[in-house]
């Protein structure tokens, strides 16, 4: 069970630099559908592959199908990283297989590293355990 709470978009500008440094390291980079977010202290680490297939609103009464596999992990100093460490705030790039248009409109931009107000979550749990369980992260 993985639950991570999503503060937003990370700023264009920062995922250009993000592009620019690792493109020729990560390939991956390089395709279409990704979603850069800013993610929240997670209690366990993530390991770069892992598939999320819910997301959940701030207030975790909405439930929405997708489907996001986490592909490059870095934070404010953009070293890559192999997972998302527990505890961490990072930025998280995501490569969209399914994807939810109402969840996405949902994203605001995170305009501060440190700044809560604003979490979804996104999930590998299916959507009748999810609230229950995110309730334990909150």
């Amino acid at each position: 069970m993985v639950i991570l709470k999503v503060a937003g978009y990370v700023d264009p500008e920062t995922v250009a630099e993000i592009k620019r440094r690792f493109a020729d390291a990560y390939p991956e980079l390089k395709g279409m559908g990704l979603l850069t977010l800013l993610t929240r202290r997670n209690p366990e680490e993530v390991h770069i592959g892992h598939r999320f297939r819910f997301g959940l609103d701030k207030r975790r009464e909405r439930v929405f199908a997708l489907d996001y596999e986490l592909v490059f992990v870095t934070q404010q100093y953009l070293k890559p990283f192999p997972s998302i460490p527990a505890g961490w705030h990072t930025i998280s790039l995501f490569r969209v297989l399914q994807d939810s248009a109402i969840f996405r409109d949902t994203l605001p931009l995170a305009h501060d590293w440190y700044d809560n107000t604003q979490n979804l979550y996104i999930s590998d749990l299916p959507p009748l355990t999810t609230p229950q369980l995110f309730e334990q992260i909150s």
